[in-house]
């Protein structure tokens, strides 16, 4: 009954997947530098000052350097690559989905030498995870009830992924501290000896660990609320409503999702491969069971 199964496996659109990916995955290979320079040398310094109190002062500054880099550096490269992620991510959304491409929000189209530079196949599978990024299902349904799907689906898988990665990040930061906390008993260290040469070299740690948390669940709560809206919209269309009134808040509701995936905080290639296929086995049967309340539903009203 629509296109989107059809649409969304042609070259072009597989290329546009690819691109995106490949430029989330530079952005993420940023932050892992990041938390390379923080996270096993914070806790290296840590050890040394306890051994070579001499040390304590070039630990500082460690600290006090790595946190300049991520205000100076990192962070304003990631916001670039993520920027033109979600551009052509965008334009991949508004073809498959049958949407107008919202100049006042997303700006200009994503430049094609740009799609060619990022999209080039590399590895052993480029397209792994990129073929059937809406279920496929889908294409049962008329174009507004499989939009309303797709998006609510991709609301929900991200906002179940963040989840997930934020209580990873809670614990990791949380046993840290602890070990912190028991070395300094252990060694009967005074408090401003435990806190210069323990706990200084770790701020840059626990500053990555817990934006890293905060991020990620105020992003899945922006993400709940956006599944929400797309809810009401399918409501909205099975209601009955006015076809005029239910593309524009759908594209109202893209804008959101577009917004989102600019500024969305990065999550690991590794944690995403690890957890996508059990994810995809629940979107896919979320899918069928929408499928299924569509039809019953437009059964009894034609009744």
């Amino acid at each position: 009954m629509n296109q989107i199964p059809i649409i969304q496996v042609a070259e072009k659109q597989v290329a546009r997947l690819r691109a995106q990916r490949r430029l989330y995955s530079r952005a993420k290979a940023l932050l892992a530098i990041q938390i390379a320079l923080s996270v096993p040398f914070a806790v290296l310094w840590s050890v040394l000052s306890v051994f070579f109190p001499d040390t304590k002062v070039y630990a500082a500054m460690w600290g006090i350097g790595v946190t300049l880099l991520d205000l100076t550096l990192f962070t304003p490269w990631q916001k670039s690559l993520k920027t033109t992620a979600a551009k052509i991510q965008e334009a991949f959304d508004c073809d498959v989905l049958g949407l107008e491409w919202r100049s006042i929000r997303a700006g200009s189209r994503p430049d094609p030498e740009d799609i060619a530079q990022w999209s080039a196949p590399s590895g052993r599978d480029p397209d792994a995870g990129l073929k059937d990024w809406y279920p496929p299902a889908v294409g049962h349904l008329p174009l507004p009830l499989a939009r309303a799907v797709c998006q609510r689906a991709n609301c929900w898988w991200d906002a179940e992924l963040r989840r997930r990665y934020a209580r990873g990040a809670q614990a990791i930061v949380g046993a840290i501290l602890a070990i912190t906390v028991i070395t300094g008993v252990v060694g009967h260290f005074r408090l401003d000896q435990w806190l210069l040469a323990g706990i200084a070299p770790l701020v840059p740690v626990f500053m990555l660990g817990l934006r890293q948390s905060m991020e990620q669940q105020e992003a899945a709560g922006r993400l709940d609320g956006l599944r929400r809206h797309a809810e009401r919209i399918w409501d909205e269309i099975l209601a009955g409503g006015s076809e005029d009134r239910i593309t524009q808040n759908s594209r109202e509701l893209q804008d959101e999702i577009f917004d989102h995936r600019r500024r969305n905080p990065l999550i690991f290639d590794w944690i995403y491969n690890l957890l996508r296929n059990r994810q995809e086995e629940q979107m896919n049967r979320a899918a069928s069971d929408l499928i299924e309340d569509a039809r019953t539903r437009l059964r009894l009203d034609q009744h």
